[in-house]
């Protein structure tokens, strides 16, 4: 039985091999992690590089580093092409930045053949959307990574609440005459406002003619049916007008201000509701922003009811106040 085991050699030689693949193998996984961590150094090295960089413009010609770069024009060099029009400038009169003037005129889809200039318009705010979404491309490591779109789709959403909250707030006690603060004057203020504000049929009418707008707008493509928009506008201008005349009791000023300011951002909001189409980042910011509007004109109108109620005063049946 014994002429059938294996010799110690044998056994020295399946030992050594075994030794000899595993310091391979040992040797193989450092390495692989050596470059993997050496990669990724390397990596966010080039994203800090590139976040530092965002916002330089190395060349001083009116374009960012990185935006010279997706074009193909030279960011150390002010003017690519060589014919005395700086490359921001020629982007700006839609001329080609890699071909000289004066016949590099880009004309859009069915323009004319002859040369023109276009000045220069404020980005929309679709338009500096999906240049925050190229640059947040561009300067990540994995631009192929499914997690980039979900952020940016994430940020689109976060952007639009945050600014559908934000308005201009124009008006200011300064801008509000005052009067001594008794029973009756608050009482002739009531109705005075009263009369003014818009009962809440009317408040009904007024929303629902502006969903109807938008959706015929939406389902037509039509910017020009946007127009509808400009009858309720100047409504609610109006209002905002007429209170702004009003002699306001002292204490009931702040309110009155929130509530000329509510009313004036839903005109404000409606006004953005029209760039639907032609801006749609605006346009849906501007859904947000009268969400938002018509909530505050309710509060504000709650709060001045109260105060009115608040002080003892009264309305009887047929009285205007009754309507605030």
């Amino acid at each position: 039985m014994k002429q059938y085991l294996p010799s110690k050699k044998f056994f020295i030689v399946i030992a050594s091999f075994a030794f000899l693949i595993g310091c391979i193998w040992g040797y193989t996984t450092w390495h692989k992690k050596v470059i993997a961590e050496q990669n990724k150094q390397a990596r966010e090295k080039i994203l800090a590089q590139a976040q530092s960089h965002e916002n330089i413009d190395t060349d001083k010609d009116g374009l960012l580093d990185w935006e010279e770069v997706f074009r193909g024009t030279d960011p150390k060099k002010t003017d690519t092409d060589g014919d005395g029009t700086n490359d921001g400038k020629e982007i700006e009169l839609r001329r080609n930045p890699l071909v000289a003037g004066p016949n590099d005129y880009v004309r859009g889809i069915g323009e004319a053949d002859q040369l023109a200039t276009v000045s220069k318009e404020e980005l929309t705010e679709s338009e500096k959307l999906i240049r925050g979404m190229l640059t947040a491309i561009m300067y990540n490591p994995n631009p192929a990574d499914k997690n980039i779109a979900n952020k940016i789709t994430q940020g689109i959403a976060d952007s639009i609440r945050e600014k559908g909250q934000e308005f201009p707030n124009r008006y200011t006690l300064s801008q509000i005459k005052t009067i001594a603060e008794t029973e009756a004057s608050l009482k002739i203020y009531g109705n005075t406002v009263g009369n003014i504000l818009k009962t809440s049929t009317e408040t009904e009418k007024e929303n629902n003619a502006v969903l109807l707008v938008i959706a015929q707008g939406l389902k037509d493509g039509k910017t020009d049916i946007f127009d509808g928009f400009d009858p309720i506008i100047k409504i609610n201008k109006d209002q905002v007008s007429a209170l702004l005349k009003v002699s306001v009791p002292e204490d009931m000023a702040p309110l009155h201000v929130l509530l000329i300011n509510s009313m004036e951002n839903v005109a404000f909001s409606i006004g953005n509701l029209k760039f639907l189409i032609s801006d749609p980042l605006k346009g849906l910011i501007g859904m947000q922003q009268y969400k938002t509007a018509l909530q505050n004109r309710v509060t504000a109108r709650e709060k001045v009811s109260n105060h009115l109620m608040n002080s003892g005063v009264v309305f009887t049946e047929g009285e205007a106040g009754l309507k605030i």
